[in-house]
């Protein structure tokens, strides 16, 4: 069964992954992502910290809500 991320910011956006499937988007700050059955791999937008290029990498499962905190392009991964 695929994967559900949704976006909520002013239009919900559902998408949904088959297994394997990345996706790279633009996702606003506060926008929520709310996955509804299964897990994905989610990679924040990319940010400056001591000089360097930083992306933190979280695992979200089914029924995970994580809000986005800067604008930016996102990966997700299923």
């Amino acid at each position: 069964m695929p994967t559900l991320p949704t976006f909520f910011s002013r239009d919900p956006t559902v998408i949904a992954l088959r297994a394997g499937e990345v996706r790279v988007l633009h996702a606003r700050a506060g926008s929520r992502c709310v996955v509804l059955r299964g897990d994905v791999r989610m990679s924040d937008a990319p940010r400056w910290l001591a000089e360097r290029i930083v992306t933190i990498e979280r695992e979200l499962h089914g029924g995970a809500v994580h809000r986005i905190d800067e604008s930016g392009w996102i990966t997700l991964r299923s």
